[in-house]
């Protein structure tokens, strides 16, 4: 089992993360693998237990500092049930109330694997700003004072991780600091297709003065000149003329920028869902 603790500490950890909830609200979580037996154990796994999120918000609205369990499978997989907190929108969406009976009435939608196919396959992610950001340490703030200002999305998750792999050319983490920090901004921004997009590339121009880089499963914006300043072209081509890819895969560019406005069909998306309805659970 994993001991949780909701609170800084001076102790050895092995795993850490971050949630803030608002501007003024947020819990960092601290993990190290544990035989205690005498602290509360709190699950995440079963179709009753709380959302990992919802859980945290809890306890760090009514504690300063708090100890718990955590079994092993329950916290590597603590957030694969709504999707971190993505799976909210479709509650907000379809004017369903979010408490504890609805997210057990939707519990087999609410697979990290089922709702991502499902957002993808009705085309509805470009209503959703949906980024992970790599900043170094001494800028991280600096860009969650921009979320703040400019996107106004929460939760925001905050992974910190050693940065500045010299041969990890294409990785977030190839950026000049040795502490890096992952800065998840996903959710709902209300504005046109146009705001959209102009939201998107705002964001990547900023990130680029803060010498950071994005996560690349996520939407891109750049135009080709902008992305190859960030990307070491000729070692990039180096390597598909290596492996034979030249003709046979597009480029990293050409997989994930965006080429253009996704029509939104809620009909595909049930239809794939049905074809294919629910995965097998990781045992």
């Amino acid at each position: 089992s994993i001991d949780v603790s909701k609170k800084f500490t001076k102790e050895k950890i092995d795993f850490i993360d971050g949630i803030l909830f608002s501007k003024n609200l947020g819990t960092i979580i601290t993990g190290r693998l544990s035989d205690k037996k005498d602290l509360p154990v709190a699950t995440f796994s079963n179709a009753l237990d709380d959302w990992h999120y919802v859980h945290a918000e809890k306890i760090t609205k009514k504690f300063d500092m708090y100890e718990e369990i955590a079994p092993i499978k329950d916290y590597f997989f603590r957030y694969n049930r709504g999707a971190f907190w993505v799976g909210k929108h479709v509650f907000v969406k379809g004017k369903i109330p979010f408490n504890k009976l609805t997210r057990f009435i939707l519990e087999p939608l609410m697979q990290t694997r089922t709702l991502y196919r499902f957002l993808q396959a009705i085309n509805i992610s470009q209503g959703q700003f949906v980024q992970d950001l790599c900043l170094p340490e001494e800028s991280g703030l600096k860009f969650l004072e921009y979320c703040e200002k400019n996107i106004n999305v929460y939760p925001i998750w905050l992974c910190p991780g050693w940065a500045g792999d010299k041969k990890e050319k294409l990785s977030p983490g190839f950026i000049t600091t040795k502490f890096a920090i992952d800065i998840g901004v996903w959710g709902k921004v209300y504005k046109t297709y146009e705001e959209f997009v102009k939201l998107n590339k705002e964001a990547e121009t900023i990130v680029q003065k803060l010498h950071g880089r994005k996560v690349l499963y996520a939407h891109a914006y750049y135009e080709e000149k902008e992305f190859w300043k960030i990307y070491d072209k000729k070692w990039y081509n180096s390597l598909r003329k290596k492996y034979f890819a030249e003709k046979t895969f597009p480029n990293i560019y050409e997989k994930t920028r965006v080429k253009e406005r996704y029509k939104v069909s809620f009909i595909k998306g049930l239809i794939s869902v049905m074809l294919s309805p629910f995965k097998l659970p990781i045992s």
